[in-house]
């Protein structure tokens, strides 16, 4: 019934049925009598001797069974605790972008039984489950955030910013600013939209409006609108304060849009590294990495001096994984031992100072980049890197750079944080042009000294630019909010605007 004998001369054996079942390795007991088979089926397979019939099976349960017991047992579970637990797997999934599937897993499920069985009976099974979850919490959230802004004390500013995803998409994120009743300064993400067709103010400013409607934001509690320097972003606000607020003019909707700081400091650093036509090189650089057509990039950063081939020798270096690890085998020791694992950073034209970075590591590594082109052998196909050595003449001009980058660098940390304000604006602004300035004049004493070298009247123009940028801006919004804090006086006192209109535009700021 549960075996049969085999003959496997000269012996016979006991072929176990239910081994071969249960895809056991046969124990093939001699049959010398009966006890070691009775012995074996008792002990192995739960039957009983005397009766042949199979015993309940005492194996292990599985983690999931035995939670299931204990769950069946323990099935008290107060209804506080069950909204407060989907509450925080809600915030879970949602704050580390936990997919759905992710639920069905046996293992996350026995994890989550183990640390509590009555939770058997409340964790569903199916995704569309969970997901109604998430709609739910996001639409109460949504309501308690229109019921905020409806109690704003102060007006409510936007930011808003138009970026591409992995997917890619062309995405909408919008942020709002206020004071809530008691007090205290808020922000909060308003929406993530996709935005469909192109990037036009009136486009954009349709989306802000829907959203803006959604939340039942009218023109009576719009503030100010805070973004980078995109002339889209000045025809969005147009578009959308006309429609929220028709009564207002020209002057007055001027007045309500706001400039990055971060990003004009950002804009005066481009001036200052690729001169007065840095916009149209970055077109045509981002024109080429579209096409996929590196060779040109390559030979259009040719043009920037030794800019340009640190950017083109980093590139080259941080192309393939057979290279950064020929670089990384570089090993320098002594002194410079703490820069021997140190990788190199590519600048790129959407991260704020990511030259100052680049050229910093630059000089941090500058040994083993000496040591790189003389043993490395290029593959076929390759150009190598002949035209992008750096000798002792462009190292000195790294190092005067990056030493004028430093005060941009810091004028950006300046900017950044919840601590800086619109009295912070002018002053920086102030001490860049100052900065600039000097720079220049630096350069200007190192031209008449070495008056054989292109570079630094290079340098000089380009700074010469940068001051002009800055200049630019700086003039374009002192004219733009004169008078407005008296017109506008939803903005506190203490944003230091008659401190800052009593600076003289050239002053000393200590």
């Amino acid at each position: 019934m549960y075996g049969s004998m085999v003959l496997l001369h000269p012996r016979q054996m006991y072929y176990c049925h239910e081994c071969a079942a249960g895809k056991h390795k046969q124990e093939l007991f001699i049959i010398n009598g009966t006890s070691g088979v009775r012995n074996h089926l008792e002990q192995k397979h739960q039957i009983d001797p005397q009766s042949g019939i199979k015993k309940r099976s005492r194996t292990r349960k599985s983690v999931l069974e035995q939670q299931r017991s204990a769950a069946a047992t323990n099935t008290f579970f107060w209804k506080d605790s069950i909204e407060k637990f989907k509450e925080l797997l809600v915030r879970w999934i949602v704050y580390c972008h936990i997919a759905f599937f992710q639920f069905e897993n046996q293992y996350f499920r026995e994890l989550l039984f183990f640390l509590n069985p009555a939770l058997l009976s409340h964790l569903p099974k199916a995704t569309k489950t969970i997901r109604s979850w998430v709609m739910d919490a996001f639409r109460s959230k949504k309501q308690r955030l229109r019921e905020d802004l409806r109690q704003a004390r102060s007006r409510i500013s936007i930011s808003f910013d138009l970026w591409t995803s992995p997917n890619p998409y062309a995405v909408l994120g919008v942020i709002a600013m206020w004071i809530d009743t008691a007090g205290k300064r808020q922000t909060t993400v308003l929406g993530i939209r996709r935005v469909y067709g192109e990037h036009t103010g009136e486009n954009i400013g349709s989306a802000i409006l829907e959203l803006l409607r959604e939340y039942d934001v009218g023109g009576d509690q719009i503030g100010y609108f805070m973004l980078d320097n995109a002339s889209s972003n000045d025809t969005a606000v147009e578009f959308i304060l006309k429609e929220l607020c028709p009564w207002m003019t020209p002057k007055q909707r001027r007045h309500r849009r706001l400039r990055c700081l971060g990003h004009i400091i950002n804009l005066c650093c481009q001036a200052f590294l690729m001169g007065r036509d840095c916009e149209r090189y970055l077109a045509k650089l981002e024109k080429h990495y579209q096409r996929g057509d590196y060779a040109k990039v390559e030979e259009l950063w040719k043009r920037f001096g030794c800019l340009g081939r640190l950017h083109n020798l980093v590139r080259y270096i941080r192309l393939t994984p057979q290279r950064r690890e020929e670089f990384t085998a570089i090993i320098v020791g002594g002194d410079l031992a703490e820069f021997d694992r140190l990788e190199l950073i590519q600048n790129n034209s959407t991260r704020w100072n990511s030259w100052f970075h680049s050229i910093t590591r630059a000089l941090n590594v500058r040994e083993r980049l000496e040591i790189f082109p003389a043993r490395h052998v290029p593959g076929k196909g390759s150009h190598g890197i002949a035209n992008f050595k750096l000798d002792g003449q462009h190292w000195f001009e790294l190092e005067k750079i990056e030493l004028a980058l430093k005060d941009f660098y810091a004028a950006t940390l300046l900017s950044e944080g919840k601590k800086t304000s619109l009295a912070d604006w002018f002053s920086t602004l102030d001490c860049l042009l100052r900065e600039i300035n000097e720079t220049k004049d630096h350069y200007d004493t190192i031209d008449t000294e070495d008056d054989n070298n292109f570079t630094w009247k290079y340098l000089q123009g380009c700074a010469d630019a940068a001051w002009s940028t800055c200049e630019e801006y700086y003039s374009n919004q002192q004219l733009n909010w004169q008078n407005r804090f008296p017109e506008d006086t939803d903005l506190p006192p203490a944003s230091g605007w008659r401190s800052i209109q009593s600076i003289p535009f050239n002053a000393r700021i200590d």
